[in-house]
């Protein structure tokens, strides 16, 4: 898992569209597009703020009124995704 303390922020190089209040994505270096759903959309907008993984997470777990270590896996599967497809920094 990420660690907590970790700050997320997107690349500022890619290219985004919201289609129906989802986003679609274009990494420019790949080639790949990148469909997300309705939370991961919430939360690829969140990033705008370049927040601290525990913060990110915490804000989500209350806001969805779920388990904090539900959403904190969930999360990390996803920031993973994202990072290994270099569409995010993580410091």
């Amino acid at each position: 898992m990420l660690s907590l303390n970790a700050r997320i922020s997107k690349r500022q190089d890619q290219l985004t569209s919201e289609i129906d209040g989802r986003i679609i994505l274009l990494d420019s270096d790949s080639g790949k597009y990148f469909a997300f759903d309705d939370i991961s959309t919430d939360i690829w907008n969140r990033l705008d703020a370049q927040p601290l993984l525990a913060d990110l997470c915490s804000t989500l777990a209350t806001d969805y009124d779920a388990d904090l270590k539900t959403i904190q896996v969930d999360v990390c599967k996803l920031l993973n995704m994202l990072a290994v497809n270099n569409l995010i920094e993580i410091n």
